[in-house]
């Protein structure tokens, strides 16, 4: 099985292993500190198997789904599709990956912390929509009036 599964519309949806990898290395997090955040419900072992892709031949149960979601501070669709391209489902990404990967609470934030963050996004996705467009004109990869190669539109889903 790949560590991504692709949907055929140009966007990958991670793996159950990518993203317990991802998470776990972002957090410098040990499988003995999943099991200790799971509170037992999942052991070492079990973390062991799903990061790895060891014997997942189904979906895991739901209340490990929202074990997984809860230790690893993301929505359960996110586990829910990680799992299902895991398994070989083909899964349809809709929305960034960024999107996806946003810990869970954050509509619990103010809309002027919203306004804040969405501002900055957009400014950071612009300066490299930029520099994108300037790489590929100078090495004549792309015609005046026309985007980068590689990146959409914002907006675009």
């Amino acid at each position: 099985m790949t560590d991504q599964h692709s949907t055929g519309d140009g966007d990958d949806v991670a793996t159950l292993q990518v993203l317990i990898g991802t998470r776990m290395a972002e957090r410098e997090w040990s499988y003995s500190d999943l099991e200790r955040r799971s509170r037992g419900a999942l052991t070492k072992g079990r973390w062991q198997q799903l990061a790895k892709g060891v014997d997942l031949r189904r979906l895991p149960a739901p209340d490990s789904i929202m074990v997984i979601a809860e230790v690893l501070e993301v929505e359960p669709t996110t586990v829910l599709l990680a799992a299902a391209a895991s398994v070989g489902i083909p899964v349809r990404r809709t929305g960034s990956i960024l999107a996806h990967l946003l810990p869970t609470g954050t509509e619990m934030l103010s809309q002027r912390t919203q306004d804040a963050v969405l501002n900055m996004l957009r400014a950071v996705v612009s300066d490299a929509v930029d520099a994108q467009r300037r790489i590929d004109e100078a090495e004549g990869r792309s015609e005046p009036g026309n985007g980068p190669r590689g990146l959409r539109a914002l907006g675009d889903q």
